[in-house]
């Protein structure tokens, strides 16, 4: 192949990669024609020039959400104790109550034990016209 065909085909290639956005096409001077002489000298082979790749944009990297650990588990919390008096107190044993209305008919009624009952810290005590019906 002569130094001409290779540089068409040099020059041709050129401008495809240019056309197809790879590089920027170029024109390289066209060769002088030697002659060459009796001895036999090997052709250089033509280098083709690298296309300069393009920097590419950098990518975004998506941040991994954080996380929280999870709560340590705890104890559940125990009940307080709950004593029931001995014996429980008798309408007798408590005044007259009025309904928290205003109304002045007897109904549920709450008493502090501290004062009432079984003198032993805070209860509750709820009568439904004279008869206990819950205790806390």
């Amino acid at each position: 192949m002569s130094r001409k065909a290779i540089a068409i085909l040099l020059a041709a290639s050129v401008l495809s990669l240019g056309a197809c956005g790879q590089g920027q096409a170029t024109s390289t001077p066209e060769p002088t024609p030697t002659t060459t002489t009796a001895t036999s000298t090997p052709e250089p082979t033509p280098s083709t020039p690298e296309p300069t790749p393009s920097t590419p944009e950098p990518t975004a990297v998506p941040e991994e959400p954080t996380t929280a650990p999870a709560p340590e588990p705890t104890a559940p919390t125990p009940e307080p104790e709950v004593t029931a008096p001995t014996q429980a107190p008798t309408y007798d044993d408590i005044p007259a109550c009025q309904e928290e209305d205003g109304s002045g008919q007897p109904g549920m009624c709450k008493w502090d034990s501290a004062t009432m009952g079984n003198h032993q810290g805070t209860g509750i005590f709820i009568y439904d016209n004279g008869e206990l019906v819950a205790q806390f």
